[in-house]
């Protein structure tokens, strides 16, 4: 045991290592460290997809039609909503020429239904860039100005900013420094923006030129991925095009989670397609949790019964490393270090998240937007 504590101690201190280096070389893109803006504003697109969103829509489309920009229209796709999410949007259209609603036709087979509500809205869209963005997220004036800006001094072709959370309810400080830290170590932003062919999005902002998406199949090309926002960056880099994604603290912001099983449910619904869809790698996954987080916790039980100083120092210092990788996380998400303490709980709960999508994936009840998918 001493000796797999020992190496479980290495692993972590290495993640320890490599976090801090992501973390320092985070790409991010803010309204209030923006100085310069370009002079180049091309038509865009804004192409937001809503289901049953009544309760945020009105503050999403007056944020949007607050954006400092010259050129652009918003179209809503109403993808088949059962409250009064069309009805709000059309009262703000009625004021505003710049905003169209569309109401979406039936899902086609194989199809995902945001995927598809967004494939018909590009077909409404005049613009020679398209913005696609959730319906939850609120922009600010500047973010379509500064991305744009981005853009043409980077000469880029695919902008995605990671919108922040408004705020971090108790459940999601439970989970979301430990879903933080994985991502941070296995789809490290600062090496994937370089990265020749992986790439990592966010649905709350994906700015694309319009030639460049219909030139990759546009979202026809992944109309069954349940991941449609990294899996559209993945196939804009596939093509040799350059994609940059990053994170901000006010550009855009979405809401919390309303609770521990709306987490559950939100980190569900893409946690099998971040493993491509693999029961080898899910199974690995698993194992490796286990004996990085379970393994330092059933230490601590065995150094105290055996009274064993050497098991006790290895498992205090895996889990000290551990819980100095979730200080970071809480850092990043702009909540107490002291949740930091649980990052082992955490992590279990997301072990627990990618098990039950695995099953619901199998059973064909994978539920997203009151929509089931699955094999």
């Amino acid at each position: 045991m001493t000796v797999i504590l020992a190496l479980i101690a290495i692993a972590f201190l290495l993640i320890f290592v490599h976090n801090v280096k992501s973390f320092n070389n985070l790409p991010w893109l803010d309204a209030s460290e923006q100085k310069k803006t370009s002079v180049f504003c091309p038509s865009v697109s804004i192409i937001v997809a809503a289901r049953n969103e009544a309760d945020i829509i009105e503050r999403t489309l007056v944020s949007l039609q607050r954006i400092d920009y010259p050129d652009f229209e918003i179209i809503l796709i109403n993808d088949q909503s059962s409250d009064d999410t069309a009805e709000i949007a059309a009262l703000i259209a009625a004021k505003d020429s710049r905003l169209s609603i569309i109401d979406s036709e039936d899902l086609p087979s194989g199809w995902i239904g945001k995927s598809w509500a967004l494939h018909q809205g590009v077909k409404h869209a005049r613009g020679e860039w398209l913005l696609f963005t959730d319906a939850d997220c609120i922009h600010h004036p500047q973010s379509l100005r500064i991305a744009m800006t981005l853009v043409f001094d980077s000469e880029l072709d695919f902008v995605s900013i990671i919108p922040k959370l408004e705020q971090v309810n108790s459940g999601g400080k439970l989970i979301m420094p430990a879903y933080v830290t994985l991502l941070g170590t296995f789809f490290p932003l600062g090496k994937l923006n370089v990265h020749p062919n992986k790439a990592l999005a966010a649905g709350g902002f994906i700015l694309v030129k319009r030639s460049i998406y219909q030139a990759v199949g546009g979202h026809f090309a992944i109309r069954g991925s349940l991941l449609d926002d990294v899996s559209l960056a993945c196939r804009v880099k596939a093509f040799s095009y350059s994609v940059w994604t990053g994170l901000t603290r006010d550009l855009v912001v979405t809401r919390p989670y309303e609770s521990l099983k709306a987490i559950w449910i939100a980190l569900g619904r893409h946690a099998f397609d971040l493993m491509e869809r693999s029961v080898m790698r899910v199974i690995i996954f698993l194992i490796g949790l286990m004996l990085m987080v379970g393994l330092p916790m059933v230490g601590l039980v065995v150094s105290a019964v055996s009274m064993s100083p050497l098991v006790l120092i290895l498992a205090m210092v895996s889990m000290g490393i551990m819980i100095l990788v979730g200080i970071g996380s809480t850092k990043l998400l702009g909540i107490g270090w002291l949740w930091g303490l649980i990052l082992p709980i955490g992590f279990l709960l997301y072990g627990g998240i990618v098990v039950t999508a695995v099953v619901q994936f199998w059973r064909g009840k994978l539920v997203w937007s009151g929509r089931q998918y699955g094999r």
